[in-house]
């Protein structure tokens, strides 16, 4: 189970979605993350790509892997075992825990993240992500279900219009609408190569390019 803080946005309709800024989008109320990341958080597709990674990495099925939306941010992750018993990860909220244990691992260092203080948290919530105001999570489940063709597609497209996101070329809601778009007009074949990886990525950003020049 991946947990979601649910970004800057929470609880927030498409309809208020449509008019919101870049700045606001950054603006994340527990996470320190780069804009990119920020942006992709805000629109759930940061835990879309988590959901292929987890599928990819460990080899599980797509319906093995969950997504609830917590907005205290201090548990990561659940792995749950076959008593139905939760095991939680958890740590305080800071990119650096992440990163560390990434370049670190199988060791765990200290490097400066504050320790949790249970006694402080005064309680940890849970909901369902809102796949209707956030389509970029089911986007995302789709891409992997279909190959990796779709999953380039989805990643290119994804990057590209966050970019024009915060030049604001487009609108927030303009996101899942062009990745879906991509998804649906995508007929590149399973890639055998890097070379024909680099040509859906770069035709994908082309076809983006055109199509805003248009719209």
């Amino acid at each position: 189970t991946l947990t979601a803080s649910g970004g800057p946005f929470k609880g927030k309709k498409a309809s208020f979605l449509k008019k919101v800024t870049p700045e606001q989008a950054l603006d994340h109320p527990n996470w320190k993350m780069g804009a990119k990341i920020s942006i992709d958080s805000a629109t759930l597709m940061n835990k879309g790509f988590e959901v292929i990674e987890t599928c990819c990495l460990y080899g599980v099925d797509l319906n093995s892997v969950h997504v609830i939306i917590h907005p205290q941010s201090y548990i990561h992750s659940f792995v749950e075992f076959k008593d139905n018993s939760l095991l939680a990860h958890i740590g305080t909220p800071n990119m650096k825990m992440p990163i560390t244990h990434c370049i670190a691992w199988p060791k765990y260092l200290d490097v400066g993240v504050q320790k949790v203080n249970l006694t402080e948290i005064q309680h940890f919530s849970f909901e369902k992500p809102d796949t209707v105001s956030f389509p970029c999570l089911d986007l995302a489940k789709n891409a992997f279900l279909e190959g990796s063709s779709a999953q380039i597609t989805l990643n290119a497209a994804n990057e590209f219009l966050v970019e024009s996101f915060l030049k604001k070329h487009i609108g927030f809601m303009d996101i899942p609408k062009y990745i879906a778009k991509a998804l649906e007009k995508n007929t590149h074949p399973e890639p055998k190569n890097i070379e024909e990886i680099e040509i859906i990525n770069t035709s994908t950003r082309l076809t983006m390019t055109q199509w805003l020049k248009e719209n």
